[in-house]
């Protein structure tokens, strides 16, 4: 999905990302910009898609279309993206090589079975949350509706940890 900046100063991509059933909202802002060791992009709950489609997608214009969405340019639903995560969580795990270079692939967080980066890193809770430039910029306005996401996420994939 590509944004287009209201403001004249600032443009930037959210990128939804569908991997077998599941989506990802990949904002190139923290690849490009802020350059994260690991970085963990984890999969709309049915929850958080539901926080997003009522408060934050809904202002912006859609450039693209789904399968199954076709015309929708400016109605698409969000909030039908979001999946249950209570048994499993397919997350999308970005690690830098030592020349400075991304590795992506998905990985699954199940009971009992924390994945981990090229490197060995295990995948942490604190890195399980939903990224956006728009908190790094200190938007007051986005960054309650991120938290709230933030919060339901935790609480659906709090027992993958254990």
């Amino acid at each position: 999905m590509q944004v287009e900046s209201a403001g004249e100063a600032r443009g930037h991509d959210w990128n939804l990302i569908e991997h077998d059933g599941y989506y990802y909202n990949l904002e190139n802002h923290n690849l490009l910009v802020k350059q994260e060791e690991h970085f963990a992009a984890p999969p709309f709950t049915e929850a958080s898609a539901e926080v997003f489609a009522s408060n934050i997608y809904s202002n912006h214009r859609v450039f693209y279309e789904l399968p199954g969405y076709e015309g929708l340019k400016d109605g698409m639903s969000v909030a039908s993206m979001g999946r249950d995560l209570s048994e499993k969580c397919p997350v999308l795990m970005i690690g830098r090589t030592p020349e400075g270079d991304c590795r992506a692939e998905f990985r699954t967080l199940k009971a009992g079975s924390v994945p981990e980066f090229p490197d060995g890193s295990r995948l942490t809770p604190e890195m399980m949350i939903y990224r956006n430039m728009e908190l790094d910029s200190g938007n007051e306005e986005a960054a309650p509706y991120f938290m709230k996401a933030d919060e339901l996420l935790q609480e659906e994939i709090k027992g993958l940890f254990r």
